[in-house]
């Protein structure tokens, strides 16, 4: 109802589906209502692409900031982990080392602080099985919940957020 997310071309919205990471920028930065833009993209996404815009203010704010060679690799999916660490930059929370899931062994080391401080601050909680599944993709309904358990509200023109800069057009995020 607030334009967040939107269907297919029937509507549909396809919550089972993988989300890629540029539809997770989109949901992002229309959720947050992010509006800076970096100055220059990624080298994999041209201007003609549909997320262009989406993408230059992901990496303009800073949550996204690429690969080695400076792609985003726009279409592919978003694994649970990059979704994870993303929101828990966005919500500059503090890493926490103490998870204990069943597959903790297989959660990528550059993830686990940012996992632990999001099962902290209760806005993930892994499977009944006990497993968070940080290698497999995020489905869109999971995605959407993940940034939908933040609140919305305005913040002063100078905040600053740690790796992020001046926030003139961010917005506060609370757990």
């Amino acid at each position: 109802s607030d334009g967040i997310i939107s269907g297919d071309s029937n509507g549909n919205l396809n919550l089972d589906n993988k989300i890629t990471r540029a539809e997770f920028a989109k949901t992002i930065n229309k959720y947050f209502g992010y509006t800076v833009k970096a100055d220059k993209g990624f080298n994999d996404v041209s201007s003609d692409k549909w997320y262009y815009e989406d993408m230059l203010i992901a990496k303009g704010t800073g949550y996204m900031i690429g690969d080695e060679a400076g792609n985003a690799n726009a279409d592919s999916s978003i694994t649970r982990a990059e979704a994870f660490v993303i929101i828990a930059r966005l919500l500059g929370l503090e890493d926490d080392n103490t998870v204990s899931f069943a597959d903790a062994s297989d959660i990528p080391s550059w993830a686990k602080g940012k996992i632990g401080a999001l099962v902290k601050a209760g806005i993930v909680s892994g499977y009944s099985d006990g497993s968070i599944k940080a290698n497999g993709t995020i489905t869109r309904a999971e995605a959407f919940v993940i940034v939908a358990k933040n609140e919305r509200t305005s913040m002063p023109d100078d905040a600053e957020v740690p790796g992020m800069g001046n926030t003139s057009s961010m917005v506060n995020v609370n757990v």
